[in-house]
């Protein structure tokens, strides 16, 4: 059977918790570079007040003829001027600048950029004007130098407010991106619990799953039958290995492959059981039960060598929220089963015939006594006399079946089809059970098809067949109950009950209003020496072989008998003949018995 291993359904697992883990890096990764870059900026932002506050002092120092400091006055105006439109740009470094993703950015504080620009542009203009100029001119002030200084110290108090309204401006973008940074981290801190816990489950589910998988992989592999899964398709999803070492295949090789490609399947004759009719079709089409035992079985499973082995199987639908899925068919290689119970049947023949003598010559005896030929008997002598003739006749009655099972077990038996007058044959064998339909009032309707002729037919077997079929209906319908008996032909593909008939054929129904059999034991009623549970409560006596053997002869003429039932409300047979292909097979012995439950 095919597993995916463990290791590669976690590749998923593992995949996504390093796809989690890069994430997080990246994105905790640029939220330091952000709130280095809003550090940085605040910085500069300060830098930028201090350097336009020293700009005024070593102004007013080169204006009193400290010329030693125009140079350091030089400085302070070019580092301002850099500084100012590096802030203004979005950053004082080129790893900073442009590294503003989330809102706001630094165009949302630009009018309060430009504000200060165009204070510091002027105020840059007179700085210049101080640096280049002398200070004084044929030892007078220089009233160029003069007037720049007054400008400068008349507005350094409204470029320091300038300034401090940038800082503050950037002081509250920092903060908002932080109090975003922090919901964006608490989300991302909520998915990954989120993903580490799914994660987990999931890693839990899988091995779990996988843990299941192979339990019951070892209980498949140990089942001793053949089994194969298949699809509403047809193909094979799963098959054991048992079932492998019986069709001589790979199990694995045969997943996905159509049922009939690996299961080829043939009739006692060796002929080829066409798709329609093998039990995996019918049971994907109808969704019913199909088994097969020792005694019906009817199927032979061919190897891949082309060796052919015969098989009981029990087919079984799979179906989900009422529909069919699929189906399951469990089998097994009854050769082996087959030769014990050919023993036994050979036994049981030997026995019978045996056995029969003394019963028989039990019967000549009694029913001299009792016709008086050996002298009268008085009231005690008749009744005593007539109870050990009854229980003899069932003693014979027994022994034939035993016999017919055998015969018909081992195909020891004459089989001569003739034509046959079925509706005569069955008002026959209705007519036989008059008795107990008069004394329990039981209302028989008779229902024939006006065309039909006579049909080729083993008229010895039809008449067994009906016998059991009929005194069943019989004995377990109660009083003032109802029989149907009814006859026709149907056409090859006409539908029969629940089911598509391969071939033109004779159909015989018979329904009553009885108790019913059990749902949990209809695959028990054409097994051996089986009566149902309330038959036996209703009657005690009864051999459990009157059904066995119908299903046997049915069976053997290439017909079918099902049936179906509802429990106290009744029960339905179908009996189905092909009316073509009936041969003559002469073996030994005439079939003896008649009806017996």
């Amino acid at each position: 059977m095919k597993i995916i291993p463990i290791n590669k359904k976690l590749w998923l697992v593992f995949f996504s918790f390093f796809v989690l883990a890069l994430t997080n890096f990246f994105i905790v990764r640029y939220f330091e570079t952000a709130r280095k870059t809003d550090g940085a900026i605040i910085d500069a932002a300060g830098r930028n007040r201090m350097l336009s506050q020293q700009l005024g002092f070593y102004a007013e120092r080169v204006v009193r003829g400290n010329e030693a400091v125009k140079e350091t006055l030089k400085n302070i105006i070019t580092l301002h001027q850099v500084s100012f439109y590096a802030l203004k740009d979005g950053g004082v470094a080129p790893e900073i600048a442009g590294n503003r993703f989330l809102p706001p950015t630094i165009p949302a504080i630009m009018p309060i950029a430009k504000k200060a620009e165009s204070l510091w542009l002027e105020y840059k203009k007179q700085g210049e004007i101080i640096v280049n100029e002398p200070a004084f001119v044929d030892g007078a002030l220089n009233l160029t130098v003069s007037g720049a200084l007054d400008f400068i110290e008349k507005n350094a108090s409204e470029m320091l407010r300038r300034n401090n309204d940038l800082v503050k401006a950037y002081v509250e973008m920092n903060d908002e991106k932080q109090a975003q940074m922090n919901f964006v981290l608490f989300i991302l801190l909520v998915f990954n619990v989120i993903v580490v816990g799914l994660g987990a489950w999931f890693t839990i589910l899988i091995t779990k799953s996988e843990e299941s998988r192979a339990k019951e992989e070892a209980f498949l592999e140990s089942i001793g039958d053949g089994l194969a899964v298949i699809d509403k398709e047809g193909r094979i999803v799963e098959m054991n290995k048992t079932a492998g070492e019986l069709l001589n295949v790979i199990p694995i090789e045969c997943i996905g492959k159509k049922y009939d490609e690996i299961f080829l399947v043939k009739n006692k004759k060796g002929e080829k059981v066409s798709l329609n009719d093998q039990p995996m079709q019918i049971v994907l089409t109808t969704g019913k039960k199909v088994s097969t035992t020792i005694a019906t079985a009817a199927y032979y499973y061919v190897r891949k060598d082309g060796t052919q082995f015969p098989v009981a199987t029990t087919v079984t639908p799979v179906v989900l929220n009422n529909q069919i899925i699929g189906a399951i068919d469990v089998f097994r290689d009854i050769t082996k089963d087959k030769d014990i119970d050919q023993a036994k049947s050979e036994f049981v023949s030997l026995a019978s015939h045996q056995l029969r003598s003394l019963p028989t010559t039990m019967k000549w005896f009694l029913e001299m006594l009792l016709s008086g030929e050996v002298g009268p008997l008085n009231e005690k002598q008749q009744e005593y006399f007539e109870e050990v003739y009854q229980n003899n006749q069932r003693m014979i009655i027994l022994i034939n079946m035993l016999l017919d099972v055998s015969r018909i077990e081992l195909g020891a038996f004459v089989a001569t089809p003739e034509l046959t007058n079925v509706i005569d044959l069955a008002k026959e064998v209705l007519k036989e059970s008059g008795l107990p339909i008069r004394a329990k009032k039981i209302s028989i309707k008779e229902i024939y098809a006006p065309d039909l002729s006579l049909v080729l037919v083993n008229q010895k077997l039809l008449r067994i067949v009906l016998q059991n079929i009929i005194s069943n209906a019989v004995k377990y319908t109660p009083a003032d109950g109802k029989i149907s008996v009814a006859i026709s032909l149907k056409q090859k593909d006409e539908n029969v009950g629940d089911r598509k008939i391969g071939e033109n054929s004779l159909v015989i129904t018979v329904s009553d209003t009885g108790y019913g059999i059990p749902k949990n034991q209809y695959d028990k009623i054409f097994t051996k020496f089986f009566r149902a549970d309330n038959a036996r409560e209703k009657d005690s006596e009864g051999t459990g072989l009157g059904l066995y053997l119908a299903k046997l002869i049915v069976n053997h003429i290439q017909g079918d008998l099902w049936f179906e039932s509802e429990l106290n409300q009744g029960t339905k047979f179908y009996l189905v003949i092909p009316v073509e292909g009936q041969e003559k097979k002469e073996k030994a012995k005439e079939l003896a018995a008649g009806a017996g439950d």
